[in-house]
């Protein structure tokens, strides 16, 4: 990537399928920010049409970065550029996901490209709203179902199109979970107390019984079907036109999975405590109820309402991961445990059985 960076032209054009009446009469790039994870270029296009006024449409790519260095956050990013390969092969849904223009991996993997619109005129993130205004929480869970919903127990699922982790797989992911709990211990545990000890490993148990369970409901299409896997607030955007849906970003997790995975993903971060059991049961019956009116059949409010309960359970285990494979230290984490066993005990998880 050339610094600063430059954007062809035929390949803008070509790309967005623009007509031989749309010139292109400028591209404008806007800001050029090196995240964590990749190099974000955002731009715009300006296009004139005979006997019409400029139009101007707001874009941005993701790529690698100027100096990259071989991480756990390279694999993520070319994870993403995958999910928009994917959906960027299916025609005739309409999913609450900006739309992918280009999503290219190398052979080797050493480089990638995404082009995406820029909804920010469109849409605000959670930081410009009250987070304690319900209706932002119900929103987001909307959307969630209608992502749900359109691969719900799906043909697609074990396809070539969206393959399946493998037993063989499943152990291993969950061989790992052990050993980065027991490393995870080895740096923190002293610091727990034996409350808290005993609800981590409740919460490990758990995570490794819905990894095998997950692997059982994707080999029998048992309310089963795709999610984000990091879906917190802060990776939703919100309409000025309260008639829209709200709009999920930020696919680097995700994959086939048990759906109220994503809502107890939404209330582990910034969920107002004020919000107690009854507003948790509340927001899982908006994402139930609008999963029914999309024509889910077969997934009783029990089962879901305890799928979500063990996955908020489960939630206690990525600040494990995050000292584990992104080497995030004690201060980085530990008002997140304080929050997640304030709602594994909201929810009475200490009940759930393994």
């Amino acid at each position: 990537m050339k610094k600063p960076p430059i954007i062809d032209l035929k390949y803008i054009v070509d790309i967005l399928q623009l007509h031989e009446a749309q010139l292109v009469s400028d591209i404008d790039i806007l800001e050029v920010i090196e995240s964590n994870t990749a190099l974000i270029i955002k731009f715009k296009v300006i296009t004139k049409e005979e006997s019409h006024k400029d139009s101007t449409r707001q874009f941005f790519i993701k790529t690698i970065k100027y100096n990259p260095k071989t991480n756990a956050y390279d694999a993520l990013s070319i994870k993403e550029v995958e999910f928009y390969k994917f959906i960027k092969n299916i025609t005739d849904i309409n999913l609450p996901i900006a739309q992918c223009f280009d999503a290219y991996i190398a052979e080797n993997k050493d480089k990638y490209l995404l082009l995406l619109e820029d909804l920010s005129k469109d849409f605000y993130p959670p930081r410009k709203v009250d987070l304690t205004s319900e209706g932002i929480w119900f929103s987001a869970a909307c959307s969630l179902a209608n992502l749900h919903t359109t691969f719900w127990n799906s043909t697609q699922i074990g396809s070539n199109h969206l393959i399946i982790d493998s037993m063989e797989e499943i152990n291993t992911y969950i061989k790992n979970t052990y050993d980065s709990y027991e490393k995870f211990m080895k740096y923190a545990g002293d610091r727990f107390d034996e409350e808290i000890l005993t609800i981590f490993e409740h919460a490990l148990r758990i995570a490794v019984e819905l990894e095998t369970e997950r692997y059982k409901r994707i080999s029998t299409k048992d309310n089963i079907t795709l999610i984000n896997g990091d879906s917190h607030i802060y990776n939703f955007m919100f309409p000025y036109n309260q008639n829209k849906s709200s709009i999920i970003i930020d696919f680097q997790f995700w994959g086939v999975g048990i759906g109220p995975r994503d809502l107890a993903h939404l209330t582990r971060e910034s969920f107002p405590k004020t919000y107690g059991e009854e507003f948790h049961k509340l927001l899982m019956r908006k994402y139930h109820d609008t999963l029914l009116l999309n024509g889910i059949r077969g997934y009783s409010w029990n089962n879901c309402w305890n799928d979500y309960r063990k996955q908020v359970a489960s939630m206690l285990l990525i600040p494990m991961f995050q000292y584990t494979f992104f080497n995030l230290k004690y201060d980085d984490w530990i008002n997140d445990i304080s929050s997640l066993i304030f709602t594994y005990k909201l929810l009475h998880c200490e009940q759930l059985e393994v």
